[in-house]
């Protein structure tokens, strides 16, 4: 019996990523990876810009190594592609930028609380295998 409820739980299909990728920090490679349930433009864009800005003031507060000066500008570009697919999703353009940014806030700080985790244990984001992920595609996204 136990086998058979093993099994069936195991052909079961998984879950969808339950997570708003703009409230939690589920991985990016994770979000992306159903070409079947894209998110929209907007979510790598902040996500993005998110991960690039709190390694900037991750190094502005501690030092080290943060973004690059291309990150960084990538991070800009994709702030303003957002606000622009927020505008062709409907929104009028306060709303749009007003949201972008209260967005970019929180994903930032939910980067530098996971920075903050990890660098008690080591580097704030080389070891995190998820960070890790979110560091490559956003350098591909970007380039």
């Amino acid at each position: 019996m136990f086998r058979a409820l093993a099994l069936i739980l195991a052909l079961l299909p998984l879950p969808a990523v339950a997570e708003d990728p703009l409230q939690a920090l589920v991985p990016l490679l994770e979000v992306f990876a159903d070409p079947n349930d894209m998110p929209g433009y907007d979510v790598a864009g902040i996500r993005c810009a998110g991960l690039f800005y709190a390694q900037e003031s991750w190094r502005q507060q501690h030092g080290g190594r943060g973004a690059t000066r291309a990150q960084l500008e990538a991070g800009e570009i994709s702030l303003r592609r957002t606000v622009q697919h927020r505008i062709n999703e409907g929104m009028d353009i306060v709303a749009a930028d007003q949201s972008t940014e209260a967005d970019l806030r929180r994903v930032h700080g939910l980067y530098l609380e996971r920075f903050a985790q990890n660098a008690a244990r080591g580097h704030p984001w080389r070891n995190d295998p998820d960070l890790s992920g979110d560091q490559m595609y956003c350098e591909v996204a970007a380039g």
